[in-house]
């Protein structure tokens, strides 16, 4: 095989893993909804410093709720969740991940040392196989190489694109990384 069919094989792979993990992942009809994932109606209420939403039938919203187009997790008892930065929640025994405002995380995220997968309400994913990658009890991604790999194209990604970029500015970014002289590999595989 000649350097320049490698070379294309190479970065045709890379834009596949890198599409996938851009690209929003579709919620299936079939899977458990745990949370209120419908648009809520209602108006939002602070009492004693602390954010709550009062849906139209009267209730305060739990877990995860879309309002207005995004989606929000709120304790138990109604108040919106503002760990002071990104962290995992638990509310009403499902797992969430949740920004420091409030909002819904989605997609891959690495935490800690670990790799989860949320759906766009938030949810941490668990006990399931999602793009080859095992997804534990606990919703952490087994260590395998489908891991190693998956984090590497993730921290790549994020040193050769900004987060608030466009998905097309970042695909221009990643492909302008793999097509310039900054990209190298080793011949036989990547150095996961």
């Amino acid at each position: 095989m000649s350097g320049e069919i490698r070379k294309i094989l190479v970065v045709v792979i890379w834009l596949v893993l890198i599409f996938g993990m851009i690209s929003p992942a579709p919620v299936r009809a079939a899977e458990k909804k745990s949370s209120q994932t419908a648009s809520a109606k209602g108006k939002w209420q602070t009492k004693k410093g602390r954010k709550y939403f009062k849906k139209a039938d009267g209730h305060y919203a739990k877990g995860s709720c879309r309002i207005d187009g995004k989606y929000y997790v709120f304790s138990r008892k109604g108040k919106l969740m503002c760990p002071e930065k990104a962290s995992l929640k638990t509310v009403m025994e499902e797992t969430y991940y949740v920004s420091s405002s409030g909002r819904a995380i989605g997609g891959w995220n690495i935490i800690g040392d670990n790799l989860y997968y949320s759906e766009k309400t938030g949810l941490i994913k668990k006990n399931t196989v999602r793009e080859g990658i095992t997804l534990s009890k606990t919703g952490a991604a087994k260590k395998n190489r489908a891991y190693k790999m998956k984090v590497k194209v993730m921290k790549t990604v994020a040193s050769v694109t900004k987060s608030k970029k466009t998905k097309e500015k970042k695909l221009r970014a990643c492909w302008k990384y793999i097509s310039g002289k900054e990209f190298r590999y080793r011949l036989k595989y990547p150095d996961l």
